[in-house]
């Protein structure tokens, strides 16, 4: 049974296949008048023959999804029909060739434009791809933190990550939300293991102290003098020591 979101590509075809043998008249090649009535019933025996086709193929469990089995029915129908109208309507004229002809072209444009609709499809799906693996990469890596027994306990794109702050045994991990506010997170894991993570996917981080791990991004001023540097950071309610013996021009 024809299935509604269907019925429009099949009345477009039917449409397609009666205009072209009215307009086109398959028996007017051969000088034989108009023949209305012969290439109305044409039209309907192809559409009639390309449905059972498509019938066929899904009773034998076809895969009808495939160019092969979408363009099979168009490319048989007229052709088949083609031949056996010539032999009831024309089997004393020795034109078979040309009146076939009309046929082809029947099949050949619905094939055409099959393929340049899957064509298209291909396309628009690569392209989505694209610009979702484009999306991943400016999202910046992924951080899977995991607690000393190899279970999972947080997770954040690096890229939104503001700082690490050590306070006693757990890390404070302080980043943008999806809505581009500063939310905080509080695990049970050292900062060293973390730094050790995020050195192993991201350049833009730097021990500045003991406590502290910091995006280089996000560093918006660097204050006091030699050996007791403070630096402030995008939205961070507080100031960042900078430990003595840390070499500040790696934050250039």
């Amino acid at each position: 049974m024809i299935q509604i979101k269907n019925a429009y590509q099949y009345l477009i075809y039917f449409g397609f296949i009666l205009v072209f043998c009215l307009v086109l008249n398959p028996f007017v090649f051969l000088g034989r008048g108009t023949f209305i009535i012969e290439s109305i019933i044409v039209a309907v025996a192809i559409f009639s023959l390309k449905l059972a086709i498509e019938f066929v193929f899904k009773k034998m469990w076809v895969d009808t999804k495939s160019e092969l089995t979408l363009i099979l029915p168009f490319a048989l129908s007229p052709i088949i029909i083609g031949v056996i109208s010539y032999f009831v309507f024309l089997s004393d004229s020795t034109n078979f060739f040309i009146y076939i002809t009309t046929f082809v072209i029947i099949a050949f444009i619905p094939i055409i434009t099959v393929f340049l609709n899957n064509l298209f499809v291909d396309l628009s799906n690569k392209i989505v791809l694209i610009g979702e693996q484009g999306s991943e990469i400016n999202e910046g890596p992924l951080l899977k933190m995991s607690n000393d027994a190899g279970k999972s306990i947080f997770e954040v794109q690096l890229n939104k990550v503001i700082c690490y702050e050590a306070n006693d045994n757990y890390v404070l991990t302080y980043f943008f939300d999806s809505n581009d506010t500063i939310s905080k997170s509080m695990e049970r894991i050292s900062l060293k293991k973390i730094e050790n993570e995020v050195d192993a996917l991201s350049s833009d981080f730097c021990r500045v102290h003991k406590s502290f791990l910091v995006n280089k991004g996000f560093i918006t001023d660097i204050n006091g003098k030699s050996q007791s540097y403070k630096l402030k950071l995008k939205s961070f309610h507080k100031e960042v020591p900078v430990s003595r013996n840390f070499d500040i021009n790696q934050l250039n």
